[in-house]
């Protein structure tokens, strides 16, 4: 399976400094571990966006793309 892009989890809120939390393969599994740590938050202070991955690692070596 190749990724071409991963998916960040990270704190939202205003005047706060951004936290990731997380770095996934899926929307879905972002989706989810928001869902698991919502409770631990204030509401809206979560979320998720895709970021593309300009390499990729093939045989100990780093392979980039534009």
């Amino acid at each position: 399976m190749r990724i071409e892009s991963v998916w960040i989890v990270s704190t939202d809120a205003p005047d706060e400094p951004e936290v990731v939390l997380g770095v996934f393969g899926a929307s879905s599994e972002a989706a989810g571990f928001i869902e698991q740590i919502a409770d631990d938050f204030p509401e809206g202070s979560l979320g998720f966006a895709e970021y593309p991955v300009g390499w990729r690692v093939d045989h100990k070596a780093a392979r980039y793309t534009s």
